[in-house]
């Protein structure tokens, strides 16, 4: 994939403006302002990384992190999702002797969400009273869905980790995050294409706004920088003409005509 560096772009929006190099670092943090803006949700800058799991099962999130996408585990070339919970404690279990902090006791866990290891393992034999004394299943077994997956997380942002639940077998997690793009942002960031005109309209448009003499011309480039952002938002759309005509059409059926 072809890509600019945001040097480039500062030298392009300086070179329009005739002014010289001593403006560089100025429209540079212009331009660092625009990319962590349309990073958020125009350029889906998804990445994907692998978290260990520390002893209390809590992964600690990139320094770049703004937002999950998917949270999962490994499983070979697939990566089986998993679900989030809000009930999981965000306080640490702190060991009242030592002040460490420790990991929460399984059986506790399992007993309070009412697992029977000894009795009919299998999925009959998961959950009390759905057996008789002869093994025999007498049914009841109501909802179970993504609501009683085994497996969760919950993402605690005061502790700036992703926490799982103590049952969790695996010492590694599979993360898909939003990413700002700025962990090493500078004038070698290298940028997609198509928000080039947007982040050299952005500099303009500040550069005019914060300007006295120039400031009646900020609205103009205001005016510009919206206009390339539309173009930029069309063009990352993955959105084509026949899904649009595919959602329209989906509600008519057809039907016997005399």
């Amino acid at each position: 994939m072809v890509l600019e560096k945001m040097d480039s772009v500062v030298c392009n929006a300086l070179t329009g403006q005739q002014l010289p190099v001593h403006f560089y670092l100025k429209f540079l943090n212009y331009g660092i302002n625009c990319l962590r803006e349309i990073n958020m949700d125009v350029m889906r800058n998804v990445i994907a990384v692998r978290l260990p799991l520390s002893d209390t099962g809590a992964a600690r999130v990139p320094c770049d992190f703004l937002d999950w996408v998917n949270v999962g585990v490994q499983v070979g070339q697939y990566v089986k999702p998993l679900t989030e919970k809000q009930n999981i404690n965000r306080l640490r279990n702190v060991d009242a002797t030592t002040g460490e902090i420790i990991e929460y006791p399984r059986t506790q866990i399992r007993r309070w969400a009412g697992f029977r290891d000894d009795l009919f393992p299998g999925y009959y034999g998961s959950w009390i009273n759905i057996a008789n004394d002869r093994g025999e299943a007498t049914g009841g077994i109501f909802g179970w869905g993504n609501g009683k997956e085994k497996f969760s997380f919950k993402y605690v942002k005061e502790r700036g980790d992703i926490q799982v639940d103590s049952n969790m077998p695996q010492d590694s997690l599979y993360l898909e995050y939003i990413s700002d793009g700025l962990d090493k942002c500078g004038c070698d960031t290298m940028i997609n294409p198509y928000a080039y005109d947007t982040i050299k309209n952005y500099m303009i448009w500040q550069y005019h706004l914060n300007t006295k003499k120039l400031m009646r011309m900020a609205p103009m480039w205001e005016q510009q920088y919206s206009t390339s952002l539309s173009i930029l938002r069309a063009r990352m759309s993955p959105i084509t003409p026949a899904d649009i005509i595919a959602v329209m059409r989906r509600n008519y059926k057809a039907t016997n005509k005399n």
